[in-house]
C-alpha cells in the first residue's frame, strides 16, 4: 500500500490490513522526495509471499519510493503498458487500470519487472534522442539509475524462474506471479538480443527464454484455472457466465476478478499467437471452449482487439498443423479425419466472415443512433484476424501453391490488402502484427512494397521493440523461397527459415 505523510516518520508498528481484518507487521522506512513528500511502499504479508529477498515466514518489507522510481512507475503505466496492450481501454465501471497499480504495489518482483521494462524502454528512447541530438551517448545520473533497475530486474527473473521450477499446483499468489511472468515474456520478446550493454550494464537475454516463460504461464493458468476462478468469485463454470449474471454484477467490486480475467485473456492470446511462428498446438487448447466462449467474461476483443471466435480458429489451425506434421513424420496421417476437421474449421471461419459482413450492412443501413460502429478498431482487427485465419488454414492444408489455384483464397487476400491500404495510422496497427505476418507470407509481388513500407515505418517500427525488425527479413526469405521453388513450399518449410522463433506482437 502507498502512504503519503506530511512529515518524516521512522518507526515500526502493527498496522490494520485494509478489508481483511488482520494485522500485518511492517517495518516502515522514511524517505523524502525532491518535493519534500514522504512516500512509503509497503509489501504486506499477503503480497510478500515468495518475493525476492523475503523469508517464507511471512515477514513483510517496505521500500521507499524515490522520485526516480515514481517516474519509472508512471512511465510504465502511461507509456509501456499501453504499448503492450494498445487496444485495452478498461471502462470506469471496472476502475480503469487501478487493478494494475494495486497489483504492482503488492507484488515486489512484478514491481521490479515493471520498472526494469520501463527503464529499458525509457533508456532506449533517451539513447536514440541523444544520438540524434549530439551523436554520442551521455550517461546521466538518471540513466545510471535505469541501469540499477535492470540489475534488480535480473534478480526478479532469477526468482521467478525458481518459483516456476517448483510450481506443482496453482500457488496462492498466482495472479502476481503470472503477471510477473507475462512481463518477462514481453521483455524477452521485445529485446531479442542475446547480450545487451545498457548504460554500462551487461544484460543477458537467453535465446528462447520467452517460450520457457510462456510455457510456465500456461501451466500456472491450466493447473489453477478452476480454483483461481473460484477464489476471485467466479465459482460457476466459465461457459455458464454471462454479462447479466449475478457474478458479473459483483465483478466491479472485485479487483482480483478483473485481474484474473485480464491475465487469463493475455495468456490465452499469447499462447495462440505463439503457435503461428512455432508450429505447435496451443497449450491451452482444451480450455478454449470454456474460457473463450461467447459468454465468457474473458473477451479478447477488450484486451487485444480480436473477437474470441476468430482467435479460437487460429488456435485450431495451429493444432491441425501440428497434427499433420506429426502424422506425416510418424506415417500415421489419416486423410479422412483431417479433411473433416479442415471442412469444419473452414465452415466456421466462413460463417463468421459472413456474419461480420451482414452486421456491417445492417448497421450501415440503420439510423444514426446505432450502438455499434462497424469500423471500430475491434471490428477491423477481428476482420483481419478472421481473414488471416482463412489464409492460414489453406496454406497449412495445401502449401503456398494454393495461392495460385484457389480463387476464393485470392479474394480473401484481396480484401485484406484493401483493408490494409485504407487503414488510418494509429494504435490499431500495433494490434495486427500477427495477421500482417500471415498476409505477408502469401502476398504477391505487386503488394510486397506495401509490407516493406509497413514494417519499416511507425507505428510497427519502434526502436524499443527490437523483434519486429526481424519480421521483414523473414518475409523476404519466404518470398525468395517461394520464387525459387515455384511456390512448392509448405507452412512447415516457412517455419524452418526462422532461426529464432518470433512472438508476433
Amino acid at each position: 500500500m502507498l502512504r503519503i505523510w506530511p512529515e518524516a516518520r521512522v518507526d515500526g508498528q502493527r498496522i490494520q490490513g485494509k478489508g481483511d481484518g488482520k494485522q500485518h507487521k511492517t517495518n516502515r522506512q522514511a524517505h523524502f522526495t525532491s518535493e519534500g513528500i514522504l512516500m512509503t511502499f509497503y509489501f504486506t504479508d499477503k503480497s510478500q509471499a515468495h518475493t525476492p529477498g523475503s523469508s517464507t515466514q511471512g515477514s513483510s518489507r517496505s521500500l521507499p519510493i524515490a522520485t526516480s522510481e515514481t517516474t519509472l512507475l508512471m512511465h510504465f503505466l502511461d507509456v509501456v503498458f499501453p504499448l503492450q496492450y494498445p487496444l485495452y481501454k478498461p471502462p470506469i465501471t471496472q476502475g480503469g487500470r487501478g487493478w494494475l497499480l494495486s497489483l504492482l504495489l503488492s507484488t515486489k518482483p512484478l514491481y521490479h519487472a515493471a520498472l526494469g521494462l520501463s527503464a529499458y524502454h525509457k533508456g532506449t528512447i533517451l539513447l536514440e534522442t541523444s544520438r540524434a541530438q549530439c551523436g554520442k551517448t551521455n550517461i546521466s545520473d538518471q540513466e545510471k539509475h535505469f541501469a540499477i533497475c535492470l540489475i534488480e530486474f535480473q534478480q526478479a527473473i532469477k526468482d521467478v524462474n525458481h518459483w516456476v521450477s517448483e510450481i506443482a499446483v496453482c500457488p496462492v499468489n498466482s495472479l502476481g506471479i503470472m503477471a510477473c511472468v507475462v512481463q518477462l515474456i514481453f521483455f524477452e520478446v521485445w529485446h531479442l538480443i542475446p547480450r545487451l550493454d545498457v548504460f554500462g550494464v551487461l544484460f543477458s537475454v537467453q535465446n528462447g527464454a520467452w517460450q520457457i516463460h510462456l510455457r510456465a504461464a500456461t501451466d500456472i493458468f491450466s493447473q489453477g484455472f478452476q480454483d483461481q476462478a473460484a477464489n476471485v468469485g467466479l465459482h460457476v463454470s466459465m461457459d455458464a457466465l454471462s454479462d447479466t449474471s449475478p457474478v458479473a454484477c459483483e465483478m466491479t467490486e472485485s479487483g482480483d476478478a478483473i485481474t484474473f480475467i485480464f491475465l487469463a485473456g493475455v495468456v490465452a492470446w499469447l499462447d495462440i499467437v505463439s503457435c503461428v511462428s512455432t508450429g505447435q498446438s496451443p497449450r491451452l487448447l482444451h480450455l478454449h471452449t470454456s474460457a473463450l466462449s461467447s459468454v465468457s467474461h474473458v473477451q479478447l476483443e477488450n484486451i487485444m482487439g480480436c473477437n474470441n471466435w476468430a482467435m479460437i480458429q487460429i488456435g485450431r489451425v495451429a493444432a491441425l498443423h501440428e497434427k499433420k506434421v506429426e502424422g506425416i513424420r510418424n506415417n500415421h496421417f489419416i486423410c479422412e479425419s483431417f479433411g473433416k476437421e479442415v471442412d469444419e474449421i473452414r465452415h466456421t471461419i466462413q460463417h463468421g466472415l459472413t456474419e461480420q459482413f451482414l452486421a456491417k450492412v445492417q448497421i450501415s443501413s440503420s439510423d444514426a443512433h446505432a450502438k455499434h460502429d462497424p469500423m471500430s478498431p475491434q471490428n477491423i482487427i477481428t476482420r483481419l484476424y478472421s481473414l488471416a485465419a482463412y489464409v492460414y488454414l489453406e496454406v497449412v492444408v495445401s502449401g503456398f501453391q494454393v495461392v495460385e489455384t484457389d480463387s476464393d483464397l485470392r479474394a480473401i487476400i484481396g480484401e485484406a490488402m484493401m483493408l490494409l491500404q485504407n487503414m488510418p495510422r494509429g494504435d490499431i496497427w500495433r494490434g495486427i502484427v500477427c495477421p500482417l505476418y500471415i498476409f505477408g507470407t502469401v502476398t504477391s509481388c505487386e503488394h510486397r512494397e506495401l509490407f516493406r513500407h509497413i514494417f519499416s515505418s511507425e507505428p510497427i517500427k519502434d526502436p524499443t521493440i527490437h523483434h519486429r525488425a526481424t519480421i521483414l527479413p523473414l518475409l523476404e526469405d519466404i518470398w525468395r523461397l517461394r520464387h525459387e521453388t515455384l511456390n512448392n513450399v509448405s507452412w512447415e518449410d516457412s517455419l524452418r527459415l526462422s532461426k529464432e522463433k518470433i512472438l508476433l506482437l
